[in-house]
C-alpha cells in the first residue's frame, strides 16, 4: 500500500503542470580561502653544551656545535622551522667579560647591526630598549625586522657581561601568535647559581 500511494504522487505529479523555469540563481563569488594558520611550536628545555645557559626551543631542534668567532668567543646557533616559519637562538659566550651591564647591551645592539648585514636586512622598527628577564640580570631589547626576501623577523635579544642570546622567528609574515613569539624570546636561562 505504501508503495502504490507513492507511486500516486509520483504520477500526480507528473500530471501537475510545471511553474515556470526561474532564471538560475547566479552563484556569489567564492571568498578566498583563508590562509592556513601555522603550526605552533611545543617548546623544550634544551641546555647548550659548554654556554652556561639554555634555552626553550620548539621540540626537536638539532643542537649544533659551537664555532669561534675572531675574537675568540663561543658562538651556538640553533633553528627549527615549525609551520613555515624559523625558530632561531644564536647564542654567544664572549671571550672576554663586558665591563659593565650598560656595556654589554651596547655590544648587543652593535651585534645586531651586524646580524642585519648577515641576514640582508632592509628595514628595522629601531631597537626597543628595558626589557628584562624574570630571574636574571640580563638586559634586553627588541627589534622587528624585514629582509630582502620578504621575510618578516621578530627579534628578541639578551645581554649580560658573559653572554649574548639572540631569538629569532622569521618566515612569511609576521607570526600570528604575538604570545608564542614572546614565550619563545623569554625562553634564555642561566644555568648555576
Amino acid at each position: 500500500m505504501l508503495l502504490s500511494s507513492c507511486l500516486w504522487w509520483s504520477e500526480a505529479e507528473a500530471k501537475r503542470p510545471k511553474a515556470p523555469v526561474a532564471a538560475p540563481a547566479v552563484a556569489p563569488e567564492a571568498a578566498p580561502p583563508a590562509p592556513a594558520e601555522p603550526a605552533v611550536p611545543r617548546f623544550e628545555k634544551v641546555a647548550i653544551p659548554g654556554c652556561g645557559c639554555a634555552a626553550y626551543l620548539p621540540t626537536g631542534t638539532p643542537m649544533a656545535a659551537p664555532e669561534t668567532s675572531p675574537d675568540g668567543s663561543m658562538v651556538w646557533t640553533v633553528e627549527q622551522v615549525v609551520g613555515g616559519y624559523g625558530f632561531g637562538v644564536i647564542a654567544v659566550k664572549l671571550a672576554e667579560a663586558a665591563s659593565t651591564p650598560e656595556a654589554a647591551e651596547e655590544l648587543l645592539v652593535s651585534y645586531l647591526d651586524f646580524l642585519k648585514g648577515q641576514f640582508e636586512i632592509t628595514g628595522a622598527a629601531g631597537v626597543g630598549r628595558g626589557h628584562t628577564l624574570e630571574g636574571s640580570a640580563a638586559r634586553g631589547v627588541i627589534d622587528f625586522w624585514g629582509s630582502k626576501d620578504g621575510e618578516q623577523w621578530s627579534v628578541k635579544a639578551w645581554s649580560t657581561p658573559t653572554h649574548l642570546a639572540v631569538f629569532l622567528v622569521h618566515g612569511p609574515g609576521e607570526y600570528p601568535h604575538p604570545s608564542v613569539v614572546e614565550v619563545f624570546g623569554n625562553g634564555l636561562r642561566f644555568e648555576g647559581p
